[in-house]
């Protein structure tokens, strides 16, 4: 295969890897099984995460429910750290964003051959050639971008609530919530809670069969390898709350700071963000050089560049009574932020090197 044919086949994968920019760029990659459709591929990534959640959720407080069962085993008193996380919620925000872009700079010298200069020394002449050169060069670019952002709320109520006290059940049903809560999940867990523990305690055997610290996957969704995977949700509870089981530690008592924070800072109090960054870039130069005229001797003649980011916003906090409200206030928060983004990336763009 001849050079031109090998620039040619390098700058064709370049254009498949990237769409070269020219058009609307597709969600999913080469790899992805659901990259031919791209609303499969969202579904995808939502199932996944919303799966990790809500069932790390679970096993955390399942292992609160275990602990306080262990206490009355003891004789102790029956004490719950975790009971506040009953009444909470995660608000997810997920957005995908993919950006191609190609660059073509071709270059050409045009060469003027002029007569040898002569250099006359006592040791003898030494001839040195001469050349007149114009360098012409030009840079074109096209560059797509595509985002999409979903947003979704899990309602710890939902799963740690009997039927009179969940959410949903008093919208269907018109029903007030009771003056004072039924659930008492140290007698009796909700069904949701009573799978999850039936589900817990398997991983757990496997884990131990496995001699393994690490419980195995729960959530797996085919789609891609950016979509099956470990979010370390659970990790990141237990670093974020293990001070919630220890009593009269050094931050006193933790959920009731967390109570006050929040009625004072008017915030939710508990935030993780993941981040996946995909990037990858193909170049060509075909270069010739002539007697008259010289071609893209340097620099890069087409370079093309996809990027595709997936980032995840995990947060949690109390769940809102008026779910409506709930709703209008995150609208308005996406609506600032991205006018906050759009702000920003202008100003960098605007910006001379």
């Amino acid at each position: 295969m001849g050079r031109l044919q090998v620039a040619a086949a390098t700058i064709g994968f370049a254009c498949v890897l990237s769409g070269c920019g020219a058009f609307v760029p597709e969600f999913g990659e080469l790899y992805d099984t659901t990259s031919a459709v791209p609303d499969a591929l969202i579904d995808a990534i939502v199932s996944h995460v919303h799966c990790e959640v809500k069932s790390q959720i679970e096993f955390l407080i399942l292992d609160d429910i275990e602990l306080a069962r262990n206490d009355i085993a003891s004789g102790l008193p029956a004490k719950r750290h975790l009971k506040w996380l009953d009444d909470w919620g995660a608000q997810l925000s997920l957005t995908l964003t993919v950006q191609e872009k190609t660059t073509l700079s071709p270059g050409v010298t045009l060469n003027k051959v002029l007569p040898n200069a002569t250099s006359v020394f006592t040791s003898g002449n030494v001839s040195t050639s001469q050349l007149e050169t114009i360098s012409l060069g030009a840079t074109g670019s096209t560059d797509a971008t595509r985002k999409a952002v979903v947003s979704w709320f899990v309602d710890f109520r939902e799963f740690t609530k009997v039927d009179v006290e969940k959410p949903s059940f008093l919208a269907q049903t018109g029903a007030k919530p009771p003056p004072k809560q039924v659930t008492d999940l140290l007698r009796k867990l909700t069904p949701e809670l009573a799978v999850a523990k039936r589900t817990y305690d398997e991983l757990q055997r496997q884990a131990v069969a496995a001699g393994s610290d690490t419980l195995p996957p729960i959530c797996k969704y085919p789609g891609g390898v950016l979509i099956e995977g470990d979010l370390k949700i659970r990790q990141w509870l237990i670093m974020s709350l293990r001070t919630a089981f220890v009593d009269n530690g050094v931050t006193g008592d933790f959920a009731k700071n967390l109570q006050n924070e929040i009625k004072v800072a008017k915030k939710d109090v508990l935030q993780n963000q993941i981040t996946f960054v995909v990037s990858y870039s193909g170049n060509a130069t075909p270069g010739w050089k002539l007697v008259r005229v010289s071609a893209n001797q340097g620099g890069n003649f087409f370079n093309a560049q996809r990027t595709r980011t997936q980032d995840l916003v995990l947060t949690l906090g109390p769940a809102p009574n008026d779910a409506a409200a709930a709703a209008a206030v995150h609208q308005q928060n996406q609506d600032l932020a991205a006018a906050i983004g759009i702000a920003v990336a202008n100003a960098i763009s605007g910006r001379t090197p």
